[in-house]
């Protein structure tokens, strides 16, 4: 399954998470491809031992945990190794690279407010900008309502 990693996934996820958002983005696209995310979002849930359906589960849950493995840093890799699934492994990547995301946000909305174009061409000074506004976007893990609420929370804190 390094195919995977080779075609879609080419920047393992470093140790210091300094790419964890363009990654996560590019293994999220990736697993889409492969119609394999919903061993990471929770969608597909792991059947009962009996049901006819677990030996599937469990053997596309192996292929996804393998495809992590080849699309993490060496470090990060035993961290991972002993997880049981998929969404297990999602979940604790989320929870360690997410944490203390405000001095990011400031240091990217500095980024934007300083950067000048100087000598640069047009083109080189808007792929810079760029850049910085796609990290500082998909630094906003707003989760998406999926419950049909009608109290208007979701569209509030998309509005913020």
């Amino acid at each position: 399954m390094v195919i995977l990693r080779l075609l879609f996934v080419t920047n393992p996820l470093k140790e210091n998470g300094k790419n964890y958002f363009t990654w996560r983005r590019n293994m999220l696209n990736a697993l889409v491809a492969k119609n394999k995310a919903g061993f990471v979002n929770g969608r597909i849930k792991e059947p009962d031992v009996n049901s006819r359906d677990f030996k599937p589960w469990v053997q596309c849950n192996a292929i996804v945990l393998s495809w992590f493995t080849n699309a993490l840093d060496k470090e990060l890799q035993n961290g991972s190794a002993h997880a049981k699934t998929a969404n297990e492994v999602w979940a604790n990547l989320q929870e360690r690279f997410t944490q203390g995301l405000a001095p990011r946000v400031y240091e990217l909305k500095r980024a934007i407010a300083l950067l000048q174009q100087e000598k640069a061409p047009i083109s080189t000074y808007y792929g810079r900008l760029k850049a910085v506004w796609e990290e500082l976007q998909a630094l906003n893990l707003v989760p998406t309502c999926t419950c049909g609420c009608t109290c208007g929370a979701a569209r509030k804190m998309l509005s913020l």
